[in-house]
């Protein structure tokens, strides 16, 4: 019986270790993904501001909305509609904060 015990510990402990990597490699990409994301709202804000200031209101959303996605699908980074509305105006809310404009 205790050789038996002996050879299942180093399996139990190999798929414990398995699944506690996986996890933690899994939690770390979804940190870094999110940071990453907030960053590049940030900067699609800042530059769609500079560069496209002709465009107002919904089209100047719009430039924003494409640009922020193409440069998530660029790294390989997902995104869903909701994250996409929510960035990009935490983005512009604190740009705005930043100028002192109140909106």
């Amino acid at each position: 019986m205790k050789d038996i015990i002996m050879q299942i510990i180093p399996i139990v402990l190999a798929t414990v270790g398995t699944f506690l990597i996986g996890l933690i490699k899994a939690k770390y990409s979804q940190y870094v993904n999110t940071d990453t994301k907030k960053e590049i709202a940030m900067l699609t804000v800042r530059y769609v501001e500079q560069v496209f200031t002709a465009l107002h209101g919904k089209d100047k959303l719009e430039k924003a909305k494409s640009t922020f996605v193409e440069m998530l699908n660029e790294k390989g980074i997902e995104v869903s509609e909701a994250e996409i509305n929510m960035l990009l105006e935490a983005a512009v809310h604190q740009m705005n904060e930043r100028k002192g404009v109140d909106k």
